[in-house]
């Protein structure tokens, strides 16, 4: 299993895991729930309950680049598009956004 914080606007928002079927799961911190109302995404509202594999898949996908860059960033990686724990971990905080 891999974790991974996630911060949003410098504030840590949660924490996004990779089981080891490399499906994801991304859960708000309590203290972010209870405090922030500005979500990660719109299609990912701050809420209490986990976000399973597929928003989660959805979200990364509009994080990362895009077509060419992304396909040079899979080549260097030895990935395919697919392999997203392994791009997050090489990308880590270098994303579009705000995130």
């Amino acid at each position: 299993m891999n974790e991974f914080d996630v911060y949003l606007l410098g504030k840590l928002a949660g924490e996004l895991v990779f089981d080891d079927m490399e499906k994801m799961i991304f859960q708000y911190q309590e203290d972010y729930v209870q405090k922030e109302t500005i979500p990660l995404s719109v299609s990912m509202p701050v809420r209490e309950e986990p976000y399973q594999d597929k928003a989660c898949y959805i979200f990364l996908q509009n994080l990362l680049p895009e077509e060419g860059i992304r396909e040079k960033l899979n080549t260097l990686l030895n990935t395919d598009s697919d392999h997203l724990k392994k791009i997050v971990h090489v990308m880590g905080g270098d994303v579009a956004g705000a995130v």
